[in-house]
């Protein structure tokens, strides 16, 4: 008994030292978003002067408009390119499924630059011009597909392999059973797809500076700060701005957390597969 509670307790210190070393830092840059030292790191008094000018700052939230916008595109879409092409693969044969199963992985393994820079020169060649938004959100979409892939997939194989045949014998269209019990099963995969494609988006950085036009003529939150950070250091709206979108990340994590639950519970229920002929 003796070595089973020390056990415990070492496995519960060994999680919160990595809790620790994982948002100790987070941690720290929200505290000193609170302070007005005239160097980042070096503390001074309390002070919301690094919110105040976060909160009027024009090209921080023309950056920030831009960032989201690319995202909420970049991710609806990769949400649903993903999950037609997961349904493919799913109802593949076995060696079939395998092989795209393992291109899909080489994608989200592939460095960062030789996307980015593989996208640019397809884009340069099929005359996309100028750069922008549209060569952006194509960007954006591409890479996160294969996320969204790999998180609908395990999905689709806990389902029952039965319903989709029952709802087919008992008078239901491919397409009605499709959407009525195939879909509704994979909204929380679905959701979960979607806050990777989105979170994934918006922290890019070498695909939007690859395909942006000349001069970086779109502002995302990433060149915003590349290009002021390179300049003149770590300005202190750094710190409230990455703050900022840590609160509200934490927030829509736990909404998520929420639906998911929820949606879980709903459809873990046994479908009524009598009414799909109906």
């Amino acid at each position: 008994m003796k070595k089973s509670k020390l056990a415990k307790a070492l496995i519960l210190a060994g999680v919160f030292i990595a809790l620790a070393i994982v948002y100790l830092p987070i941690l720290i840059v929200i505290i000193f978003s609170f302070s007005d030292g005239p160097r980042v790191g070096q503390w001074g008094e309390v002070s919301f002067e690094n919110y105040r000018t976060l909160f009027s700052s024009g090209l921080i939230w023309e950056a920030l408009g831009n960032t989201l916008l690319i995202a909420a595109v970049a991710a609806i879409l990769a949400t649903l390119i993903g999950t037609i092409t997961a349904l493919g693969i799913h109802y593949m044969k076995r060696k079939s499924r395998r092989s795209f199963v393992t291109t899909n992985r080489v994608m989200m393994i592939l460095p960062a630059v030789v996307m980015a820079l593989a996208l640019r020169l397809f884009f340069t060649a099929t005359g996309f011009a100028p750069l922008g938004y549209t060569t952006l959100i194509i960007a954006h979409t591409i890479i996160t597909i294969p996320f969204v892939i790999l998180t609908v997939l395990p999905r689709l194989a806990h389902l029952n392999p039965n319903v989709y045949d029952a709802g087919q014998d008992l008078g239901a269209s491919n397409a009605r059973t499709l959407f009525t019990v195939i879909l509704p099963q994979l909204i929380p995969a679905m959701i979960a797809g979607f806050a990777i494609a989105f979170v994934l988006s918006i922290d890019e950085f070498v695909i939007s500076i690859f395909n942006n036009g000349a001069g970086f003529n779109i502002q995302t939150l990433s060149i915003y700060l590349y290009t002021h950070v390179a300049r003149r250091g770590i300005p202190g709206v750094v710190l409230s701005m990455s703050s900022f979108i840590f609160v509200i990340s934490f927030i829509i994590l736990i909404a998520i957390n929420v639906v998911q639950t929820k949606r879980a519970k709903k459809f873990s229920r046994p479908v009524a597969i009598t009414s799909l002929a109906k």
